[in-house]
Parts: C-alpha cells; sequence; structure tokens
C-alpha cells in the first residue's frame, strides 16, 4: 500500500475593498482649511501692525542690555505707535537672526513704519551730531566749545587741560 503525500495547498484570498470614509477625509480637510485661514488672519494682523506708521518725531534713548519689546512698551505708552507689543514680540522671534537691537541715541520721524524702526535699531544707525572747530581755536577754546553742545556727556569738565591732556594721551602743554 502506498501512502499518498498530502499537500496543502494555501490561496490568497483578495480581501474586499474597504470602502474610505470619506465623511473622515472631509472633516480633516475642513480643519486644514480652517487652521490655514486662522494662520493667515494672523499673519495679516502681523504684517499690518509692522506697516504702521509711528504717530510722532522722537529721539528714541535705547539703553544697553534693553529688549526690542521693552523699547516698543515704551513707545506704545508714549503714544508714539498703536501696534500691539504682542505682535512685536512675535515678529521679534521669528527675526531673532537679524541680531539684536543697538544701545544709542535714534532719531525716530514721524510716518516711519515699525520695520523701519526695527531695521534702524538692529544696525545701531545712531542719531550723530556735528561739531565744528575753526582753525586756529586753542585747546581751551576747543573745551569752551563742546561745553555748550546739549547732546554730549560732560564726562571731563571738572578736568583741568594738563588733567586732560594727560588722560588722552597728548604730552607737554596743549
Amino acid at each position: 500500500m502506498v501512502l499518498e503525500e498530502q499537500t496543502e495547498l494555501w490561496y490568497l484570498k483578495k480581501l474586499p475593498k474597504q470602502k474610505k470614509n470619506k465623511s473622515h477625509i472631509n472633516r480633516m480637510s475642513i480643519l486644514v482649511l480652517v487652521g490655514l485661514v486662522i494662520a493667515g488672519l494672523g499673519l495679516v494682523n502681523i504684517l499690518v501692525g509692522l506697516k504702521a506708521p509711528l504717530l510722532g518725531n522722537y529721539v528714541l534713548e535705547v539703553p544697553k542690555g534693553a529688549s526690542i519689546t521693552s523699547v516698543f512698551e515704551g513707545l506704545s505708552e508714549s503714544g508714539l505707535t498703536e501696534t500691539k507689543v504682542e505682535v512685536i514680540r512675535i515678529y521679534s522671534a521669528l527675526t531673532r537672526n537679524r541680531g539684536p537691537i543697538k544701545a544709542g541715541r535714534y532719531q525716530l520721524t514721524e510716518g516711519m513704519d515699525i520695520l523701519g524702526v526695527l531695521s534702524l535699531l538692529r544696525e545701531g544707525r545712531v542719531l550723530q551730531y556735528q561739531a565744528t572747530f575753526p582753525e586756529g581755536w586753542t585747546f581751551e577754546q576747543w573745551r569752551q566749545n563742546l561745553a555748550t553742545l546739549p547732546h554730549l556727556e560732560k564726562k571731563t569738565s571738572w578736568m583741568d587741560r594738563h588733567e586732560l591732556s594727560k588722560a588722552i594721551g597728548i604730552e607737554g602743554d596743549p
């Protein structure tokens, strides 16, 4: 008697196609669309705030270590801008790679937009003053002229001419 080997054949059955839940896809599409609209409105709000003009002329003194938001809080409290500080805070965070603001005295003019102010502060384009020293003036006349300029800090006015010349590296009698 011969035993026959039985071999089993396995068949892969095709599974019935599952119906895609179209309502699930539609809900996800709507949620994504709503999210994009909200993000777009937020971006428009930021851009409108950054293009808002200053409402007056102002000489701004930025102390060393000041933050962008602290400077704009001061401008807002002074009534020079209506741009919300939150807009400045968000833009500042997004553009952090452009660097910090620099200390100094800046001339802000009416109509300048917030982006222009930020550019001015980050580039350090400080207000510059001019002093004229006619040829032939003595050292003492120079000192008297400098003493009349209101924008200069008077850090050496207490020194006599010998102490001052020594402090700035001039040898002999100036």
